[in-house]
């Protein structure tokens, strides 16, 4: 799988984030629903045998010569805290009403929402560790985990939080330092299953969705602790994807 002499893509890959110059471009798409569907899975097939999906990203590396392998799991803290989901046979589950209807729904909440033992968390952990007892050290496990300003979206409805923002800018503060823990928790597991990297998503706080005001209020605060905690306590890497214009406020994020 690998040339002798060469750098491994895990080199590679931290060479290219460290911003130095690796042998050759890392390949690190985000491959996930290709490589399923490269093998004629759908994503409800790989919901029902995780190994399945196993096989798909392990391929990716193996025939396609990719870097790195995705131990991904779409709404996991979300959905481990009750969030109902809408789930099709081939794309990724989607939140159905709302689980935050007001303040009165935040404080139903539990104040140490357990993860671990929950079917999503449990789903996503089996697939990271088996991940990397396949890839080994050679190849890093990218794990998915969302801004906690994301998971807040989902939980309460994007426009539902954003006018929030304007209406009731307590309820978004509570509920994204809310979700700090159960983000903590979760890939406090992810790093013991075996993710190397963690990607962090965050498509609804560019430029095109709230003011640079709101996202240093709201949003930032959030990122800070989560970041240092990912980098310092945890030791991993970090792929933050923004999505969106950003440019009033790249200086932000850490």
């Amino acid at each position: 799988m690998y040339d002798k002499g060469r750098m491994t893509s895990r080199e590679r890959v931290y060479a290219a984030m460290a911003l130095k110059e690796p042998d050759r471009v890392p390949i690190v798409m985000s491959n996930r629903l290709f490589a399923m569907h490269d093998l004629g899975y759908t994503m409800e097939d790989c919901y029902k045998d995780p190994e399945k999906y196993v096989e798909s990203q392990v391929r990716m590396v193996t025939e396609y010569a990719n870097d790195a392998v995705w131990a991904t799991v779409d709404l996991t803290v979300e959905r481990a805290l009750g969030q109902n989901v809408l789930m099709a046979r081939d794309n990724p589950p989607a939140p159905a009403a709302p689980l935050i209807g007001g303040p009165g729904d935040l404080a139903k909440l539990p104040r140490n929402p357990p993860l671990k033992g929950k079917g999503v968390t449990e789903y996503l952990l089996d697939i990271t560790g088996s991940l990397k007892k396949k890839v080994g050290d050679a190849v890093p496990v990218i794990g998915l985990m969302t801004s906690p300003f994301l998971q807040a979206c989902m939980l309460r409805g994007t426009e539902n939080l954003y006018m929030d923002m304007y209406e009731n800018p307590g309820l978004v503060k509570e509920l994204v330092d809310y979700l700090i823990e159960p983000t903590r928790q979760l890939t406090e597991l992810q790093a013991e299953a075996g993710t190397d990297i963690i990607y962090c998503p965050c498509p609804v706080a560019g430029r095109t969705c709230i003011s640079r005001e709101f996202y240093e209020e709201f949003v930032h605060p959030a990122h800070v602790k989560i970041f240092d905690y990912w980098k310092n306590t945890l030791g991993r890497k970090i792929l933050f994807h923004p999505c969106g214009d950003w440019s009033d406020r790249f200086d932000l994020v850490q």
